[in-house]
This record gives C-alpha cells, structure tokens and sequence, in this order.
C-alpha cells in the first residue's frame, strides 16, 4: 500500500490486495464446470491445477449455473471492496475498530443463505468444491512501481483539480495470466497477475482507476 503524507494530512493513496480464497475458489467452480460467461468483469481463466476427472454437468445445468455465476462473483467482489474501501486506505481508523469493521462486513455475507435463491448455481459450487483447495490457485499479489503510482496520482489531481485525498485505488490482484485488468467500480480496480508490470501498463490501469474514483 502506499500512502502519502503532506503537512499532516492523508493525501493519495494506492493499495493492492491478493484476491481472498472466495474469488479463487468462484474462478475455479467457472473454469472447471466450464461456464460461459460473457462479460467484461468476468477474467480470463485462472491459473492452477485443476483435475484430471472434471465434474460434470449437463448442458442444461451448466446454463443454469452460468447465468447465476455473475451475480455470485459481483457480490464477492463487492464484498473485497467493502473491506478494503480505498475511501480508508490511510487505515486512519485505530487497529481495534479496523478489525471489528472487518469482523462486521465479513458477518454480513451469508452465502450459504444467498445460494438456497440460486439452486443451479449451488450445484455446481457443491460438485467443483469436491476438488477445490486453498492451494488450486496461487496467490501472487502485484505490485505497480512506485514512482509511477505517485507520477500519475499527481497528474490526475492536477488535471481534474481535486483534492490529493480523492485519489484513491484498491488493485485486488486475480490469480489470471496476462494483462488483463477491469474497473470494477470508483476506486476499484481487477487486475491480473502481469496488469502493471512494466511503466506504460501500470500508467494506463493506475490513470483509468485513479481517475474513476474522482
């Protein structure tokens, strides 16, 4: 996470998550049920081992899940955006109401209630998950250079003449090859693995994220 300081006061700030366990384990009941999705949020296919003896569904099943699966992943990125809002990136909260704003926000998903609305949907998760674990896909965080994280945070306050404190982004990094990143909504932003490796990659992604939460 980076953070800056002026005279006192929180200014931009830019912070990348590893994906929780519950993003890997929705990638991984869609690649291995093989799933159409065609949406622009929906990444490419992740990285891991999957198994040799795929589960199966039918066609009509697989249609079924598919048409569920969106609405599953929304709200499981939705819910890594709540708990880590960029709106709190300087943490100017105290480590006591950090965790018991975490602990509250983590309460609030019930997802073995959400997925009794989603029968299809629930199928798939119960037959994949029979081969999911922790390790499937791995977990490689990224990292955007510094430099170019505060160069195009101040370009971005210049030019829109914001406060610095506006300027603020959460990359969760996804277990997915390649450049292949999303805004996910103000100040959130989905990145595969190699999204901001190289200057003129992270200067694209840090711009249209930066710049969506202004």
């Amino acid at each position: 996470m980076a953070i800056v300081q002026q005279r006192g006061r929180q200014s931009w700030g830019c912070a990348t998550i590893g994906g929780s366990s519950a993003l890997h384990r929705a990638l991984y009941v869609r690649d291995v049920c093989a799933l159409q999705i065609a949406a622009a949020e929906s990444p490419p296919r992740a990285h891991g081992v999957y198994p040799r003896v795929r589960p199966r569904l039918d066609r009509a099943a697989q249609v079924a899940a598919a048409s569920e699966w969106l609405s599953w992943w929304h709200a499981l990125v939705d819910l890594q955006a709540r708990l880590y809002d960029p709106a709190e990136a300087g943490m100017t909260l105290g480590a006591r109401r950090r965790l018991d704003r975490h602990l509250a926000i983590s309460r609030s998903w019930d997802e073995r209630a959400w997925m009794t609305e989603r029968p299809a949907l629930a199928r798939a998760v119960a037959v994949a998950s029979e081969t999911f674990a922790a390790g499937t896909a791995p977990r490689s965080g990224v990292h955007a250079p510094y430099e170019v994280m505060k160069s195009v945070a101040e370009e971005v306050i210049a030019e829109r003449h914001v406060e610095p404190s506006k300027v603020r982004l959460l990359l969760v990094s996804l277990p997915v090859p390649g450049k292949w990143w999303h805004v996910w909504s103000p100040g959130v932003a989905l990145v595969a693995e190699d999204a901001v490796r190289g200057d003129a990659q992270a200067t694209e992604v840090l711009r249209a994220g930066y710049l969506s939460a202004v």
